[in-house]
């Protein structure tokens, strides 16, 4: 009787192997279906958004970088840290806020209008060049970090807002513009730090990123010497401009 049991046919054999195996060629297809999906999301996830990038605008921030080497290493020389760096620029664009706010305030006085119109535009491009100097600095002596891109973005939307904020309240641009203007500005950059925190890159995605609106400022209040209305229509041309971008990014993320 125990001889006849060993010798059961195949037939008569017990089902359980065979839903065992069923079961363990369910899991590898499974398995093999989770891991394309995987490296397909990884592989878009990665891919450079193509909607609105700025080749040439990509050369050019190259370049510059280039050229700021010599000035990393003349403030590397005496002293100077990235950190540091980003405080002097903060402090430079908050006295250009201050700046734009006293020259709307003596329009009555074009010498005095003249003068502090200069000096908005004099500390707001040294606090882009620091803005670029910070960076160039930190990778030359390898300081580049998570919390120094932090501080350094952080900075920067005070820069922003500051400005803007001696835009209106110096009267030099209407209310609403320059609060879509600054809104636009501070959108682009959350945009972008949103974006690369999910390894999607945004760098010259868009018609103007920070060094654009600090030229189309300078350039409009230079050109407001002798027409007054010109920071005005700059500030106009920004708002659609930066609101642009934020929507060129929003479509250049992948899905």
């Amino acid at each position: 009787m125990h001889e006849r049991s060993q010798l059961l046919p195949c037939s008569q054999k017990p089902e359980h192997s065979q839903d065992h195996l069923k079961t363990i060629q369910t899991e590898s297809q499974t398995t093999r279906t989770e891991r394309l999906h995987l490296s397909f999301n990884t592989e878009i996830s990665h891919k450079q958004p193509t909607p609105g990038r700025n080749k040439l605008l990509t050369k050019l921030k190259k370049q510059v970088q280039s050229w700021m080497k010599t000035e990393a290493k003349i403030a590397q020389k005496i002293g100077l840290t990235p950190n540091r760096i980003s405080i002097i620029g903060v402090a430079l664009g908050a006295g250009s806020g201050l700046a734009y706010w006293q020259a709307g305030a003596s329009a009555g006085n074009p010498s005095l209008y003249q003068s502090y119109l200069a000096s908005a535009v004099i500390l707001l491009l040294a606090s882009g060049f620091c803005d670029a100097l910070d960076g160039a600095l930190a990778r030359l002596s390898n300081k580049t970090s998570a919390a120094g891109g932090f501080l350094d973005s952080l900075l920067d939307r005070y820069v922003d807002a500051s400005v803007y904020c001696g835009l209106i309240l110096g009267g030099l641009c209407s209310p609403v513009w320059g609060l879509l203007a600054m809104i636009g500005s501070l959108l682009t950059s959350y945009a972008r730090a949103r974006s690369e925190a999910a390894d999607v890159p945004m760098e010259t995605v868009g018609v103007v990123e920070r060094a654009e609106r600090l030229l189309i400022l300078a350039f409009a209040s230079l050109v407001s010497l002798v027409w007054l209305e010109a920071l005005n229509w700059g500030v106009v041309f920004l708002a659609f401009a930066t609101n642009l971008t934020v929507l060129q990014r929003v479509i250049g993320l992948p899905r």
